[in-house]
């Protein structure tokens, strides 16, 4: 049965093994079939886009037509491997991607993945899975279209581990989406915050008018603060417009902070999707925080707003942190905080304003102190979680707080 999302998954997959040796990070491969994971089934407002055209060779980079290849690594996986549309069991229809037909995921050679004690990276151009530490493990990479927002990267993996000290750090333009036929059991830390990748600019606060106003906080699901005013009585910096659907359909990032000799990064986008379960431990972390606004010595820039994530599996379990909140401000003095991996707001730097936290989905403005001239935090980004009953274990931490229209939930679709 084809099982194809709104967003229509086109094009470039890959293979891409990437070898050292050291026990700290390990993987076994295996070619067997998963299931699928879900959308929405109480939300509306779906999107829907498709692309065609056919191209070969090698690439690293998205695509907007079919097109196949292999990424560079010690070892090319089999052009004409298995996809789970090949009699793999499907038991729901994931967000964004496609398991059948046209463009569908590749789960041919996919390992166990182990993080277990060192710093990795993804990177979403080039769709490489590095650590500090050498290390052995394969990821199955293919390029998918989104109607409305960049193309993603899905990568496949057989289970994913990240061990108490361990950490994914992610890197790069397109959003992520981490596909996993098995369990998924985050002790560590993966983070997608502040580095301003996939930013999607539809949000961006605005920069300040002159050497007298702040500049706008970021937005997504929250609203950026406003940039402190001028004693004259000008307009500061004024935030970004909110934007994106609660389902994460498309898989959307967060926003940048008015600009101030730089602007606050934009959280990132993040879906894992497993066909078995998600566990985010008491010692791990999720984020997607927003980064602080920068100081060109005379005024402040915006903080940026927080990103996406989106966690479906028939079980979600958070023990731990999730936390897409938004960066603070900066000011005349200094940059503003980080989006904190807590309920916690991100402070501003002096007059800079905080950004969101918990209950409170929108950013602070900035203030003004004589010449000092603040800009607006950042506000919060959008979580949604999609499992069998509708209704994850939430027991930890989760920022924007779950009670807010920031985070929704579904169930799964069958």
């Amino acid at each position: 049965m084809s099982k194809r999302f709104f967003a229509s998954a086109i094009g470039l997959s890959s293979a891409v093994i990437l070898s050292a040796f050291a026990p700290a990070c390990s993987s076994s491969s295996s070619g067997g079939p998963g299931n699928d994971a879900g959308m929405d089934m109480t939300d509306s407002g779906s999107s829907s886009g498709s692309s065609s055209g056919s191209s070969s060779g090698s690439s690293s980079g998205s695509s907007s037509g079919s097109s196949s290849g292999s990424s560079s690594g010690t070892q090319d996986a089999s052009t004409d491997a298995p996809t789970l549309s090949d009699g793999g069991p499907s038991t729901f229809t994931p967000s964004n991607f496609t398991t059948s037909g046209a463009g569908a995921v590749s789960v041919s050679g996919i390992a166990d993945v182990s993080v277990m004690g060192q710093d990795c990276t993804i990177d979403t151009d080039a769709g490489t899975f590095t650590c500090t530490d050498a290390t052995t493990f394969t990821t199955v990479n293919t390029q998918v279209a989104q109607s409305g927002a960049p193309g993603a990267l899905v990568m496949a993996l057989k289970s994913l581990t990240v061990a108490s000290g361990g950490t994914i750090s992610v890197s790069g333009s397109k959003p992520l989406i981490l596909y996993v036929v098995g369990a998924v059991d985050v002790e560590g830390s993966i983070d997608t915050a502040s580095n301003g990748v996939a930013n999607s600019s539809l949000g961006n606060g605005g920069d300040n008018a002159s050497d007298a106003n702040g500049a706008g906080g970021a937005s997504f699901c929250g609203v950026g603060g406003k940039g402190g005013n001028a004693a004259d009585g000008g307009a500061g910096g004024q935030p970004g417009a909110t934007y994106g659907m609660a389902t994460l359909i498309p898989l959307q990032a967060g926003s940048q902070g008015g600009d101030a000799n730089g602007m606050g990064a934009a959280g990132g986008a993040l879906q894992i999707t497993s066909t078995v379960s998600i566990t985010v431990g008491t010692s791990g972390k999720v984020g997607a925080n927003g980064g602080g606004g920068h100081s060109d010595g005379v005024v402040g820039g915006g903080g940026g707003s927080g990103g996406g994530i989106l966690l479906e599996a028939p079980a979600v379990t958070i023990n731990g942190v999730v936390a897409a909140n938004g960066g603070g401000g900066g000011d005349a003095a200094g940059n503003g905080n980080d989006g904190t991996d807590s309920k916690n707001p991100a402070t501003g730097n002096g007059v800079g304003g905080a950004g969101s936290n918990d209950a409170n989905i929108n950013g602070q403005p900035g203030g003004v102190n004589g010449t000092n001239y603040g800009g607006g935090g950042g506000g919060a980004g959008r979580i949604r979680i999609n499992s069998a009953s509708g209704t994850a274990t939430i027991a930890g931490t989760v920022s924007p707080a779950a009670t807010t229209s920031c985070v929704s939930q579904g169930k799964l679709a069958q």
